[in-house]
């Protein structure tokens, strides 16, 4: 794939291309980065504790329902190997099972990144470290993404390397790739459909758009968080006020990712709502902004704090946090100043929109 620009952004990639130190050094420090963070991936994956969320993974592969479970366990106390029973995929069943427990019963975790787990344990085996592989691998393949993205939104290749050596490196990043949960793979997703879109828009080819359209589906198959970049989308390309041409390929392929997206909405969403209603509960406003804060700071931190941390470490965390948050500020202060009119909106929106929402 080739990228001809025919000039790049006079502000933003000015900041980033005109110092000597950033020439060729970036590009080093970057790759550099990127080999280290694609070393934490893969460093001490059965290691760490397979924890909650992970043993539910587990569980939704063995394709057992809540209800069998509770059949032929009761109220005993199960051993280690009782209960890797419902850790393991019943001979018997399907990825077909697999999905219409899911559907049933947590229509909320749509199918495509449980389907193709079982189908990676089934042939690589069931050891910890295989199981979070899968997300490793799909954290890898992200930085592709990443790249081409960043080309198309700031026609900078420095920028781009400047965006790997930051997410290479980042703990909520590196959190994500050794779990066994379908964050890596939503990512993933995120990131490519994100490129295809500019991409489209900017080549205005129908193959393109078809091929935006089928990374939106697989992105809602993958996290219904992608109805959040799916709007987010939507609010870019009606900011951005290009040509009509534009708008109606957007609102053609957007319709049909999402025409695709049906089945599931039928048959897990609205069928089983009521299965859902257990899943969340109201969350006080003080707990949501701490979260907020916390999930900034991941970004370039993270502490492991909990109730058990010395005061010193909680010190420590509050140095570090005011010091990303004015960091942050000032970034998005230069950005929102310096980049160009079609950056700041889709940076903006894809910010801005979840949160809203």
């Amino acid at each position: 794939m080739s990228f001809n620009f025919q000039r790049e952004p006079q502000k933003i990639s000015s900041i980033v291309e005109k110092p000597t130190f950033f020439r060729r050094e970036i590009k080093f420090v970057a790759i550099c980065l990127l080999v280290i963070g694609i070393l934490f991936r893969f460093t001490n994956l059965e290691l760490k504790p397979y924890w909650l969320d992970e043993a539910f993974t587990s569980f939704r592969l063995s394709g057992y329902s809540n209800e069998e479970v509770m059949q032929q366990i009761g109220d005993r106390v199960l051993t280690v190997q009782e209960l890797r029973k419902y850790q393991q995929p019943l001979p018997e069943n399907t990825s077909f099972d697999t999905i219409e427990q899911i559907a049933t019963e947590e229509p909320q975790l749509t199918p495509l990144y449980f389907v193709v787990l079982r189908a990676w344990k089934q042939m690589f085996g069931s050891a910890i470290a295989t199981i979070r592989s899968l997300s490793a691998i799909l954290s890898v393949l992200a930085f592709p993404c990443l790249y081409w993205l960043c080309l198309e939104l700031f026609q900078s290749r420095r920028i781009a390397w400047m965006a790997i050596a930051l997410v290479a490196v980042s703990p909520v990043h590196l959190l994500y790739a050794q779990e066994a949960r379908p964050s890596s793979f939503w990512i993933l997703t995120l990131l490519l459909s994100s490129a295809l879109l500019l991409r489209a828009m900017r080549t205005q080819t129908k193959g393109t758009w078809v091929m935006y359209a089928v990374s939106i589906a697989v992105g809602l198959y993958a996290h219904l968080f992608t109805t959040f970049v799916s709007i987010a989308h939507a609010v870019y390309v009606f900011l951005e006020k290009r040509s009509k041409q534009n708008w109606i390929a957007f609102g053609l392929a957007s319709i049909s990712a999402w025409a695709l997206f049906i089945p599931w909405i039928v048959l897990g969403l609205v069928a089983n709502r009521d299965s859902m209603a257990g899943q969340s509960s109201p969350v006080p406003i003080p707990s949501l902004i701490k979260d907020l804060l916390r999930s900034i700071s991941l970004i370039f931190v993270d502490f492991s704090l909990n109730e058990q941390s010395p005061r010193l470490y909680f010190l420590m965390f509050l140095a570090v946090f005011l010091s990303v948050l004015v960091f942050v500020g000032v970034v998005m202060f230069f950005f929102y100043r310096s980049a160009p009119k079609s950056p700041k909106l889709f940076v903006l929106a894809m910010i801005a929109v979840p949160y809203i929402v």
